[in-house]
C-alpha cells in the first residue's frame, strides 16, 4: 500500500505502517513511539517547520499534539491538511468537546486523548484505516 516499511518474516513480507508524531515534548514522543512500535507501527518525530512537507509518501497517519510551547496544534493540523492526504490525529490531554470540534474543523480524522493506552491507540488506528498485524493488535 505504500504506507510504511517492509520487513521479511520467514517466507512472507509484512508491511509495517509508518506514522509521524508532531510534538515538542521528547518524553511524550518517546511514550507514543514505544506503544506504536509494540503494535508493529514505525513512528518518527516530525517537525513541520524544519522538515520538508512536500510529500506524504509512505505516511499512514500523523499524530499532532494540541498543546505545544512553540505552536498551536490546530494551526499545525491546518497546515498539514493542505499537504498530506493521510489521516491526521489530534492528541489531547483534556478530551474536551471543544478540542474535538476544533480538530475536525482543522482537518483531523479523530482525536486521541491522554493517557494513551494500547487499546485506545489500536481503536484510533483502525478508525483511521490503518491495518495492524493480527498478533500485534
Amino acid at each position: 500500500t505504500g504506507t510504511g516499511t517492509r520487513q521479511r518474516v520467514g517466507c512472507m513480507t509484512l508491511s509495517r505502517p509508518k506514522v509521524l508524531i508532531v510534538d515538542d515534548s521528547p518524553a511524550l514522543i518517546l511514550q507514543l513511539q514505544q506503544v506504536l512500535q509494540h503494535l508493529g507501527v514505525s513512528a518518527e518525530a516530525f517537525d513541520p517547520d524544519s522538515q520538508a512537507t512536500t510529500t506524504d509518501s509512505g505516511v499512514a497517519a500523523i499524530f499532532v499534539e494540541v498543546l505545544q510551547s512553540r505552536s498551536n496544534g490546530f494551526q499545525i493540523l491546518r497546515k498539514l491538511a493542505t499537504v498530506f492526504k493521510c489521516p491526521l490525529i489530534l492528541l489531547s490531554g483534556t478530551g474536551r468537546a471543544s478540542d474535538t470540534a476544533w480538530a475536525r474543523q482543522a482537518g483531523a480524522a479523530s482525536v486521541l486523548c491522554r493517557p494513551i493506552t494500547g487499546i485506545r491507540l489500536v481503536q484510533c488506528l483502525q478508525q483511521a484505516g490503518i491495518k495492524l498485524a493480527e498478533a500485534d493488535a
